[in-house]
């Protein structure tokens, strides 16, 4: 169980849980604007999100993050990124709908409102293996929303380093609390 959720824990279920996360978050008290979805290995400096006054005024139907256009298909069959489902898709000649990279995402409470809504396995809520391209689609077939990207400079790659920088403002495997404490201006010291 995790947070009253039946799940059960592994890459192969991440979808089928943030799918039911959503769903269990939108019983939270006090109600919530927007939600963030971190990796454990991951840090976003919220501080410079709640001073974009646009974001923030529009919280409740943003979706943001670091874009993927639209997911790597050409997996090897042995590999544990291949999906069945989306090869058969893509083969099918289906679009995917870009996304937010998994390892740290925010998301409006109407838009977790429009995915909950609909069963999952519904023809609008195909589980694929990534739980982040099944977001970024889920999220496509929302009727209000807007999209964030949360990259300040062309070719910048937050999601494969800890290290700070300008403007950066999503982090990914970092290992400890020395790294985190020097991102989003903190200024942490390494001894």
């Amino acid at each position: 169980r995790c947070d009253d959720i039946r799940c059960t824990e592994g890459w192969s279920r991440l979808t089928q849980k943030t799918y039911a996360m959503l769903g269990a978050a939108l019983t939270w008290t006090p109600r919530w604007r927007s939600l963030v979805k971190l990796d454990r290995d991951a840090f976003l400096c919220l501080g410079a999100l709640a001073a974009d006054a646009s974001l923030m005024s529009r919280l409740e139907v943003t979706y943001a993050g670091i874009l993927t256009a639209a997911p790597r298909l050409s997996w090897n069959a042995s590999s544990k990124y291949y999906d069945p489902k989306a090869a058969a898709l893509a083969a099918a000649g289906l679009a995917f709908a870009p996304y937010m990279q998994g390892c740290a995402y925010l998301l409006g409470r109407t838009l977790a409102d429009s995915v909950a809504r609909e069963p999952l396995g519904s023809p609008r809520r195909v589980a694929l293996l990534w739980e982040d391209a099944s977001l970024g689609m889920w999220v496509q077939s929302a009727r209000k929303r807007v999209v964030n990207l949360l990259k300040r400079s062309p070719g910048e790659r937050a999601w494969h380093t800890c290290q700070p920088r300008p403007g950066g403002l999503v982090y990914h495997h970092c290992r400890g609390a020395l790294e985190i404490g020097a991102l989003c201006g903190g200024g942490g010291s390494r001894r």
